[in-house]
C-alpha cells in the first residue's frame, strides 16, 4: 500500500523507528448520503441515521485502517471487525503493543487486544489540563489526533461534493 510506505518514510524521515508501537482508535457517526444505501443504521446515543466511520491512527495521525460500519454497531464491535480486517491485511500493525480510545472501546474491543492479542488498550478518561474556556469541545491526551484527521476528512467531503 502506498500509504503505509509514505508512512514508514515519514517515521524514519522524524527519526521514530519505522514500525508504530502506538495507535489511537476513535470512531465518528455521520448521517448517510442519499446515495448511500447499504450500511446504514440509527446510533442511538447520537441520535443518527447513517454509518459509522472507524480509524485507527499511529500517534503522527497516519492513517493504519478505516473502516464504515452500520451506525447502530457498538464501537466496541465495530473496533474489533477493524482490527481482524487491518491485523491481516496490513503488515505496518505488526509492532503496535499499544492502543489509546476512549470508553466506547472499553469492553469488548479492549478485552479482545488485551487477552488475544496482547496489546495494551489505555481507556482516556481525563481531559488535557488548560482547556479554553470558551470552547464546547473537550480535549483528551492522544484522541486529539484523530479528531484533526476526522477534520481533514470532513472537509475533503465536503470539497468533492461542493458544499
Amino acid at each position: 500500500m502506498i500509504a503505509n510506505e509514505l508512512t514508514l518514510f515519514n517515521r524514519l524521515k522524524t527519526d521514530k523507528c519505522p514500525l508504530p508501537t502506538v495507535a489511537i482508535i476513535d470512531s465518528q457517526s455521520v448521517k448517510n448520503t442519499p446515495t448511500a444505501t447499504e450500511q446504514i443504521g440509527f446510533d442511538e446515543g447520537k441520535l443518527i441515521k447513517g454509518r459509522k466511520r472507524v480509524v485507527l491512527v499511529n500517534t503522527m495521525g497516519h492513517v493504519l485502517w478505516a473502516d464504515v460500519r452500520p451506525a447502530n454497531l457498538h464501537d466496541g464491535k465495530a473496533g474489533v471487525l477493524l482490527w481482524e480486517q487491518a491485523q491481516v491485511l496490513n503488515p505496518i500493525m505488526e509492532d503496535l503493543k499499544l492502543v489509546y480510545a476512549d470508553g466506547t472501546f472499553g469492553g469488548h474491543f479492549k478485552a479482545r487486544l488485551e487477552l488475544i492479542e496482547n496489546i495494551e488498550v489505555v481507556i482516556t478518561r481525563s481531559s488535557i489540563d488548560d482547556q479554553p474556556l470558551d470552547s464546547k469541545m473537550v480535549t483528551y491526551k492522544w484522541r486529539w489526533i484523530v479528531a484533526a484527521m476526522e477534520w481533514n476528512v470532513r472537509l475533503l467531503g465536503w470539497v468533492t461534493t461542493g458544499g
